[in-house]
């Protein structure tokens, strides 16, 4: 009985001092987590610029970009550009949108989209990997 009851209270010492190790390292255990939640969110992010880069791919060799005639119908389905800047062409003021597969230096496809100072689809250029380019502008 005497055996029984020292090991009952080794083992409840044993799993308190894992609650109070545990305790003393909750900060970076915490820190962990975060990074590893980050990570998590930094792919995701990666694949739906993907698949969003492959769904606007899709449409330029359907010959549907016309179908999207303004930046919010653009964003809605091909999800928000890489880059985009304001550019003056011509005298007259464009936005330029670029899209491209995420985080693969090495991939040389992308596809430039214009918008006039009313914010309508006006232009694209597709650069595709080969170097050959689909010139819609």
């Amino acid at each position: 009985m005497f055996k029984s009851v020292v090991t009952a209270v080794l083992c409840l010492g044993c799993l308190g001092l894992g609650g109070c190790a545990k305790l003393a390292h909750l900060e970076e255990l915490l820190t962990l987590k975060g990074l590893s939640d980050e990570q998590a969110a930094q792919l995701r992010q990666v694949e739906k610029q993907k698949k969003d880069f492959d769904t606007l791919l899709a449409a330029i060799h359907q010959n549907q970009l016309g179908s999207y005639q303004t930046k919010e119908s653009f964003r809605n389905t091909f999800g928000d550009p890489v880059y985009s800047t304001r550019i003056v062409k011509d005298g007259k003021s464009r936005e330029h949108w670029l899209y491209r597969r995420g985080v693969s230096y090495e991939e040389k496809e992308k596809i430039d989209i214009y918008f006039d100072q009313d914010d309508h689809f006006v232009a694209y250029r597709h650069i595709a990997p080969d170097a050959a380019t689909d010139k819609k502008l």
